[in-house]
C-alpha cells in the first residue's frame, strides 16, 4: 500500500484552494471585464493543470501514466494561451488585439492542442527507479517553441505596457509581471528543458510552488494596489478560506481516525484526493458557517461600505437644488465625508493662478496653494493620490497640507478649482470604488459650482440690473408716448399734405392736357416736349399722393372694406381694357387665363382693381418689348389665386427679401423699361389683399420673367350641391 508523502500533498491542496478562490473572487467582482475573465480562467486551468501533473507522478496512477503525461502539457496550452491574452489585456478590459491576430493565436492554439494529446508529444513513458520518465516525440519539441514564442511575447508586451504606465497602474503591472516571470522562469528551466533534454522530471512535485509566487505577487498587487480593485472582496474571501482550512483539516484528521481506530481502513492515494475533494466541496457549501461569518467579518471589514450609486444619487440631488455657492459646496461636503469616511475636505476655488475662494470641512485651518502650487498641480490630468505619486513637487504640496487625494474641477478644458480631501477615518488607503466616485463627482461638481458662481455674480448684479432696467424702462415709456404723438403728427401732415397737394397736381394735369390737345391754340415742337414733361410728371406725383394717402388710412386703420361678391374675371377684363393702350405702345401681349366656372368673392373692387392696377403696371414697366404678361385666375380648396405672369428680366435672389416693404425700390433687380416708382405700390397691395384674409408672394428667376401671386377667400353663398361639387 502506498502512503502519499505530505510535503508535496500539501503544497498542492495549498496552489489548488489558492488559484480556486482567485478564480472566485475576481470574477465576482466584475464578471463582465475580459480581464478578470482571463485571470479566472487562467487560475482554473493551473488548478486543473496542478491536479493531473500531480496525479502524473503518484504511483498508484503510473498505469495511466502516458495519458498523463500527454494531458499534463495539454493544458499546459490553454495556460500559456491565456497568459498571453492577459498580457494583451490587464490591466484593462478588453483585449488589445486586433481580430486577426486573435483568430490565427486560436486556430495555432487548437492545432497544439490535438498535436499534445497525440503519440507525437509523448511517444511511451518508463519507470526507472521508482520515477516514472515519460518519452517525448517531435511534438514536444513543436510545444516547448510555442510556449516560449508567447511566453516571451507576453513578457516583452507587459514590460512594454509597464515602461508606458504610471503611479498605481506602473505597481501592477510590475507585480503581476515579476510573479508570472518567476513562475515561467521556474517552469522553464526545472521541468521544460528537463524532460525536453534529459527526460528528468525531478522538480515535478515543486510545480504547485511555483505557482504560488505568480499567486503571492497577483495578491499582494490586489490588496496593495488595488488590482482589479477587489481588495475589499479580497479581505472576506481570506476569512473564508481559513475558515475552509480548518473545516477541511478537521474533516480529514476525523475521517483518517475513524478508518484507523474503528474500521482498520487505509486509504489508498486516489481514496485519499477524492475523499479530500468532497471535504473541500462540503467545506465550500456549508451555508450556516457561511452565513455567521459574513455577519463577522461585515462588522470587521466592512465597516466602510456603502453604494455608490446611492450617494451619487444624493450629490446629484445637492448639486441640481442647490443654487448658492456655499450650500452647494457644504451640501456636497457633508453628504461626501461621512459616506466615504474621510476625515476632511475642501473646495479650493482659483481664477487666473488665484485662489478665488475656500470652501472646507474638518480643516482646523483651510488649506491654501499660491501661485506656484496652482500651476504645477494644474499642469497633471489625472486625479492625484497622495500614495500613488512618485516624489516630486505634486507629492510634497499634498504633503504640506495634509492632503490625501486632489481631483481636478474641470469645465469645457478650463480649471476652476480641486476638490481636495484628507486621509480616511479607518487609515485605510482609498479604494477603486472611493476614487471613481470622487471622479465623477468632480466632473458634475466643476459644472455645478460653475453655474453657482455665475448665480452668485448674478444676484449681486440684480438689484443693480432691476434699477437700470426700473430707469430705462420710464424712458422707454416716455420715448414711445413721445413717438406716438410724432407718430400722429406725421400721419396728419401726410393726410393734410397729401389732400393739399392733390388738388393743385390735379389742375396742373388739367391745364397741361388742355395745352397739348391744342385747346390754347397750336404748340411749338419744342414747348409740346417740354409740356409733356410737366404732364407726366405732375401724373407721377398724383400718383404718388393717392399712395401716400392709402398708407396714411391703412397705418391709421381707417381703411374699411366696401365687399360686394364680384367675379374676378370682370375686374381681370377691365384691367385688360384699361392696359390695352399702353401694352400696345410698349409692344407688349397682355392675355387672360380664367376658367368659366369661377366662383365668385367678396372683396372691396376698388381696393382690388388698385392690386391689379400696380402688379399690371409693374410687369408693363419692366417688361421688354414685345413680351408677355399673363393673368392667370384659379380655384384651390377655399381660395381664388390669381398669377401677373411676365417675361421680364426677373429679380435678382438677394432682392427678393425688399418686394412688398414700404420704398422697396428694386433698380437693381429689374431693367427699367420706362419711368421709376415710388417703391409704395406692392406694400400698398400686401395691405390690401391680406385686410381681406387673403397672402401674396413672388417668384422670379433672373433673366426669365417674374410672378405676382395673391389669394383671395371664395364668398361664402348658399348654392346648390351641384355647385359645390363643381367648386369642389
Amino acid at each position: 500500500m502506498y502512503f502519499i508523502p505530505a510535503l508535496p500533498l500539501i503544497i498542492l491542496g495549498a496552489a489548488v484552494i489558492a488559484n480556486t478562490l482567485l478564480a472566485i473572487l475576481v470574477t465576482k467582482n466584475n464578471p463582465k471585464s475580459v480581464s478578470n475573465r482571463l485571470l479566472s480562467l487562467l487560475s482554473i486551468i493551473t488548478t486543473i493543470w496542478l491536479i493531473v501533473s500531480y496525479l502524473g507522478i503518484v504511483p498508484e496512477f503510473f498505469s495511466h501514466s502516458l495519458l498523463l503525461s500527454r494531458l499534463s502539457i495539454f493544458f499546459a496550452v490553454p495556460q500559456v494561451t491565456l497568459f498571453f491574452l492577459f498580457a494583451h489585456t490587464t490591466p484593462y478590459e478588453k483585449i488589445q488585439m486586433k481580430n486577426q491576430s486573435l483568430f490565427l493565436l486560436l486556430i495555432v492554439a487548437i492545432g497544439i492542442l490535438f498535436l499534445t494529446i497525440s503519440p507525437f508529444a509523448f511517444v511511451t513513458t518508463q519507470v526507472v527507479n521508482g520515477q516514472l520518465m515519460p518519452v517525448p516525440g517531435w511534438g514536444m519539441g513543436v510545444f516547448a517553441l510555442y510556449a516560449l514564442f508567447y511566453s516571451i511575447g507576453a513578457i516583452y508586451t507587459l514590460i512594454k505596457r509597464w515602461k508606458l504606465a504610471s503611479g498605481v497602474m506602473k505597481q501592477q503591472l510590475w507585480y503581476v509581471m515579476f510573479g508570472i516571470l518567476i513562475m515561467l522562469g521556474l517552469l522553464i528551466f526545472t521541468i521544460l528543458i528537463p524532460v525536453v533534454v534529459a527526460n528528468n522530471l525531478s522538480f515535478e512535485p515543486f510545480i504547485p510552488l511555483y505557482t504560488l509566487a505568480f499567486l503571492g505577487l497577483t495578491s499582494y498587487a490586489i490588496v496593495k494596489h488595488r488590482l482589479m480593485d477587489v481588495r475589499l472582496l479580497a479581505a472576506r474571501t481570506a476569512s473564508y478560506t481559513l475558515l475552509v482550512f480548518l473545516a477541511t483539516s478537521v474533516y480529514v484528521a476525523l475521517l483518517f481516525t475513524i478508518g484507523d481506530k474503528f474500521s482498520g481502513l487505509n486509504l489508498t492515494a486516489s481514496q485519499f484526493v477524492i475523499l479530500s475533494l468532497i471535504t473541500i466541496i462540503a467545506a465550500f457549501s456549508f451555508h450556516p458557517l457561511q452565513r455567521i461569518l459574513e455577519q463577522i467579518t461585515d462588522r470587521i471589514f466592512f465597516q466602510n461600505r456603502y453604494d455608490t450609486d446611492k450617494v451619487l444619487g444624493n450629490l446629484s440631488n445637492i448639486m441640481a437644488f442647490a443654487l448658492r455657492l456655499d450650500d452647494v459646496a457644504h451640501g456636497i461636503l457633508e453628504e461626501l465625508l461621512p459616506q466615504l469616511h474621510i476625515t476632511k475636505g475642501a473646495f479650493i476655488l482659483f481664477d487666473e493662478g488665484q485662489v478665488t475662494d475656500v470652501r472646507s470641512q474638518g480643516f482646523l485651518t483651510p488649506p491654501y496653494l499660491d501661485e506656484e502650487n496652482i500651476k504645477t498641480i494644474s499642469q497633471t490630468r489625472n486625479t492625484l493620490v497622495f500614495d500613488e505619486l512618485e516624489e516630486g513637487a505634486e507629492k510634497n504640496i499634498l504633503r504640506s497640507l495634509g492632503l490625501t487625494v486632489a481631483a481636478h474641477l474641470r469645465t469645457e478644458g478650463k480649471q476652476i478649482g480641486l476638490l481636495v480631501l484628507g486621509e480616511k477615518s479607518s487609515g485605510d488607503i482609498y479604494s477603486q470604488q472611493d476614487l471613481d466616485v470622487i471622479e465623477i463627482l468632480a466632473s458634475e461638481a466643476a459644472v455645478a459650482i460653475e453655474n453657482a458662481l455665475a448665480f452668485e455674480e448674478i444676484r449681486r448684479f440684480n438689484v443693480t440690473l432691476k434699477e437700470e432696467v426700473d430707469r430705462a424702462t420710464a424712458d422707454l415709456t416716455t420715448a414711445n408716448k413721445q413717438l406716438e404723438i410724432l407718430d400722429n403728427l406725421k400721419n396728419e401732415f401726410v393726410s393734410l399734405a397729401s389732400h393739399e397737394l392733390r388738388t393743385p397736381m390735379t389742375a396742373i394735369k388739367s391745364y397741361a392736357w388742355l395745352v397739348l390737345n391744342n385747346k390754347a391754340g397750336p404748340l411749338e415742337p419744342k414747348a409740346r416736349q417740354y409740356l409733356n414733361r410737366v404732364f407726366n410728371s405732375t401724373e407721377r406725383l398724383i400718383h404718388l399722393v393717392n399712395e401716400m394717402l392709402d398708407i396714411s388710412r391703412i397705418e391709421s386703420g381707417k381703411v374699411q372694406l366696401k365687399r360686394e361678391n364680384i367675379n374676378l374675371r370682370d375686374v381681370a377684363r377691365d384691367i385688360q381694357s384699361e392696359f390695352q393702350a399702353k401694352t400696345a405702345e410698349l409692344h407688349l401681349t397682355l392675355s387672360l387665363d380664367i376658367p368659366d366656372n369661377l366662383p365668385p368673392v367678396s372683396i372691396d373692387r376698388e381696393k382690388i382693381h388698385q392690386v391689379f392696377e400696380n402688379l399690371v403696371g409693374n410687369a408693363c414697366k419692366f417688361t421688354p418689348p414685345q413680351g408677355m404678361i399673363r393673368i392667370v385666375i384659379k380655384m384651390t380648396d377655399t381660395m381664388v389665386e390669381t398669377s401677373v405672369i411676365d417675361s421680364g428680366r426677373g429679380i435678382h435672389p438677394e432682392d427678393m427679401s425688399k418686394l412688398f416693404t414700404k420704398f422697396g425700390r428694386l433698380e437693381g433687380s429689374y431693367i427699367t423699361i420706362t419711368g421709376s416708382g415710388s417703391g409704395l405700390g406692392l406694400y400698398i397691395c400686401k395691405q390690401y389683399v391680406e385686410l381681406h384674409g387673403g397672402t401674396i408672394s413672388a417668384t422670379s428667376e433672373p433673366g426669365k420673367g417674374s410672378a405676382f401671386t395673391f389669394t383671395l377667400p371664395i364668398a361664402q353663398l348658399t348654392v346648390s350641391p351641384a355647385l359645390h361639387k363643381m367648386v369642389g
